[in-house]
């Protein structure tokens, strides 16, 4: 499943289901916004730590 192509509602179903984590979303974007967002310029402050530590508190 390529989360950045998949709709909110097929992620949720997924996390539901049990079939994806909380990590594998986070780290899928992030990936999503290293790879693409430097080059456009399009986030000011990505808080990669921060989301990384939320996620593990989640669990």
């Amino acid at each position: 499943m390529n989360l950045t192509q998949s709709t909110l509602t097929e992620i949720r179903d997924a996390l539901v289901a049990r079939k994806l984590s909380s990590v594998e979303i986070t780290r899928a974007y992030l990936d999503r916004i290293e790879l693409l967002g430097t080059p456009l310029n399009a986030y000011h402050q990505v808080l990669t730590d921060r989301a990384l530590d939320s996620r593990q508190a989640g669990r």
